[in-house]
């Protein structure tokens, strides 16, 4: 499991852009094999908007 944080500018809308990410992921024989990620959506809406 991995928490991360990205952070940036919108190109579209010179808005900041700050969202937070948990990822679930499965290694099998030292290779990625799943791969989800969860993000704050209404951080990403708000800065597209």
């Amino acid at each position: 499991m991995l928490e991360y944080e990205v952070h940036g500018i919108v190109p579209g809308t010179g808005k900041s852009y700050d969202n937070r990410f948990c990822s679930i992921i499965t290694i099998k024989d030292r290779k990625i094999v799943y791969w989800r990620d969860y993000m704050d959506s209404l951080a990403a809406m708000l800065a597209s908007s």
